[in-house]
C-alpha cells in the first residue's frame, strides 16, 4: 500500500556521471579530458487519471484478501486439530468397549464349553460362542488400527512425524 501511495508523492532523483571523453585512445586516461556532471530531477505528479488511487485500492484489497486467507487457514488448522483429537478420543473409547466385549465373549465361550461337557449345550452352541469371540477380537483389532490411524493423524496435524 505504501509503495502504491508513493506514486502520488513528489520525487527527487540525483544522477551523476564521471568519465573521460577523448577521440584518440592515447589520451584516454589524461586528466585534461576528464568530465563529470550531476543532475537533480524533481517530479511532482499533478494528475494521473486516478491510476495511483486505483493501485492503492488494489493493494488494500490484496492486503485484506491475504488477511482473510490467513484467518481461514488458522481456522482450518484449529478444525483439523479438534477433529483429530476427537477421533483419537473416540478410538480410545472404542478400544475399551471392544476389550470388554472380548472379555465377555471369552466368558460366554468358557461357560458354553462347560455346559457342553456337562451335556447342557450342543456343538452348535459352542461354535456360535467361538464365532462371537472371533468377531469380538476382529472388532478389537479394527479398533486398534483405527486408534493407530487417529494417533498418526493427530501427530500429522501437530506437525510431527506420524510414523513415530
Amino acid at each position: 500500500v505504501g509503495v502504491a501511495e508513493g506514486d502520488a508523492k513528489p520525487r527527487v532523483d540525483l544522477d551523476g556521471f564521471y568519465g573521460f571523453a577523448v577521440r584518440q585512445p592515447t589520451k584516454l586516461f589524461h586528466w585534461d579530458y576528464a568530465r563529470w556532471s550531476a543532475m537533480v530531477t524533481v517530479k511532482v505528479p499533478l494528475f494521473d487519471g486516478w491510476r495511483t488511487a486505483g493501485r492503492v485500492a488494489q493493494a488494500r484489497a490484496d492486503r485484506n484478501t491475504t488477511t482473510q486467507q490467513i484467518a481461514e487457514l488458522e481456522n482450518q488448522v484449529r478444525l483439523d486439530m479438534q477433529t483429530a483429537w476427537d477421533a483419537l478420543a473416540l478410538a480410545t473409547r472404542t478400544i475399551q468397549a471392544a476389550e470388554l466385549n472380548v472379555t465377555q465373549a471369552r466368558r460366554v465361550l468358557e461357560m458354553t464349553e462347560a455346559n457342553y461337557r456337562l451335556g447342557a449345550a450342543t456343538p452348535l452352541d459352542v461354535i456360535d460362542a467361538q464365532q462371537a469371540l472371533s468377531q469380538a477380537e476382529n472388532i478389537r483389532n479394527l479398533s486398534l488400527v483405527t486408534h493407530a490411524n487417529a494417533r498418526a493423524a493427530l501427530r500429522f496435524v501437530m506437525g510431527r512425524n506420524p510414523l513415530e
